[in-house]
């Protein structure tokens, strides 16, 4: 799968999720193995949970939608979970990947039954602003 397909269906969207959670679950048996056989210093751990919050961005955001929705909200769970991992989930915030030009028409095409540039006198194709669930482009 290419960075610009969109998981879509349960099936797809709930498999990349499980590999997403197998990869961070051999990660964490291999951190264990680490703490049980030598202390790792404090950098170590907060080092594992920013490994281990890149990867679930990663998914959460290829998955767009209410999956980056969720790592928006994971990010500010400050009595849940570690610093390391809610630094990486906050990218969610400021850093996801905007749609290509060619699904943002796919996806205006299905919801409006035509191409942008039949719709409006003028449709940027880069998204100017992220929104809670999308992102914000400038037309007319």
């Amino acid at each position: 799968m290419s960075k610009e397909d969109i998981p879509t269906g349960k099936f797809k969207r709930a498999s990349k999720m499980t590999y997403t959670a197998s990869r961070i679950g051999l990660k964490h048996l291999g951190h264990k193995g680490k703490i049980f056989f030598a202390k790792p210093a404090p950098k170590e751990d907060e080092k594992f949970d920013e490994e281990v919050g890149r990867m679930l961005f990663s998914t959460l955001n290829q998955l767009k939608g209410v999956a980056l929705k969720a790592s928006q909200i994971m990010s500010m769970e400050e009595e849940l979970l570690p610093a390391g991992l809610r630094k990486e989930l906050k990218r969610a915030c400021f850093d996801a990947t905007p749609l290509n030009k060619a699904h943002v028409y796919k996806v205006i095409k299905s919801e409006f039954g035509a191409a942008p540039q039949k719709i409006f006198k003028h449709f940027e194709t880069k998204a100017f602003a992220a929104a809670s669930l999308g992102q914000v482009h400038l037309a007319q």
